[in-house]
């Protein structure tokens, strides 16, 4: 199940976390944060990095590149490139 509810600034998505399946997050009732930024992301980690969070890194794939993070509480966050304006 995916459900969107989008706004002017951004949108919201829940995800359902089959048992069968990998889970987004590990954990019940966590949440995941996704970003988007018009800056590099290879910038953007770097800026992590220098801030003490080591485990910063640019991930590129066939779909496209994200950046992901481990927050304070140790649950993954990514950035990805927003899309250019239409």
């Amino acid at each position: 199940m995916f459900a969107a509810g989008e706004g002017d600034h951004g949108y919201v998505g829940v995800h359902r976390v089959y048992a069968d399946e990998l889970p987004i997050v590990a954990r019940p009732n966590a949440v995941q944060l996704t970003f988007s930024t018009s800056e590099s992301l290879d910038d953007v980690a770097s800026r992590l990095v220098d801030a003490g969070h080591a485990d910063a890194a640019v991930l590129r794939e066939d779909f496209g590149s994200m950046l992901t993070v481990t927050d304070p509480d140790g649950c993954g966050v990514q950035v990805h490139r927003a899309a250019a304006p239409a």
